[in-house]
């Protein structure tokens, strides 16, 4: 159902986004985003720098989260609530799910990144590298039963 709403975004064209394909939104989405973004500092403070300030660090946010690249100094990093670019990559691929932008703690508490917690305990019971969140400390998923294997039998040591 989502999908089919979904895909009429202009946004949601690119299912392996890139970081300016962040700013390749549909005119409504456009609006209602920017809305957020103005609206805050210009009910907290009238002051051009702070709209300024605010405006390079949605950028760069929204840049980075559609970068597909989890890089060292990224947000993600060192926020455990922050989303970042595995976090939105999975939305952009499934349509599904993991629709904050920002903070994880809403698509926890709406039960919207399901999905994307499994995917990322079948790479860790996997031995691949995932991504992981505060969340994942309160409430582990165990992988689920395709992905693991029968127990490996220790190799017998040649003499």
């Amino acid at each position: 159902m989502d999908y089919v709403l979904l895909q009429w975004l202009v946004h949601h064209e690119y299912a392996a986004p890139f970081g300016i394909a962040a700013e390749y939104a549909h005119p409504i989405e456009t609006m209602l985003l920017g809305v957020g973004t103005f609206l805050g500092p210009l009910l907290l403070t009238r002051h051009l720098l702070t709209l300024w300030v605010w405006l390079a660090v949605r950028l760069f946010e929204t840049i980075d989260d559609h970068s597909g690249y989890e890089l060292p100094w990224a947000w993600s990093n060192f926020l455990p609530f922050w989303a970042g670019p595995v976090h939105h990559d999975f939305h952009h691929e499934k349509f599904d799910g993991n629709y904050a932008s920002v903070f994880t703690v809403w698509d926890y508490v709406f039960g919207t990144d399901g999905a994307f917690r499994q995917s990322q305990a079948d790479r860790r019971a996997s031995g691949k590298s995932s991504w992981a969140d505060i969340f994942d400390l309160v409430t582990p998923t165990a992988p689920s039963s395709k992905s693991t294997s029968a127990a490996k039998k220790p190799k017998a040591k040649l003499a």
